[in-house]
């Protein structure tokens, strides 16, 4: 079980990122015998208007997705 984790840079739009992961996600378990249980997009790290991503896939199990769904302020005022 793998987590797929995809961060857009900061010239690149969120329709960008979602082409590449609808293409990504499906190969995973196809080429790679790989079970994908989540997949991230967002901005977690960006780059003033720098074109491109990163993709990180992450072995996950039920205690890792615990704690990256756990609840923080870290982000709070990103999301308001």
């Amino acid at each position: 079980m793998v987590g797929f984790f995809q961060c857009k840079l900061g010239g690149t739009s969120l329709v960008e990122l979602m082409i590449v992961a609808g293409k990504a996600v499906p190969k995973l378990p196809l080429e790679h015998g790989l079970a994908v249980d989540r997949v991230y997009t967002g901005s977690f790290i960006t780059f003033l208007d720098m074109a491109g991503l990163s993709i990180s896939i992450m072995k996950v199990d039920a205690s890792i997705l615990q704690r990256l769904h756990a609840a923080t302020k870290a982000c709070r005022k990103l999301l308001l």
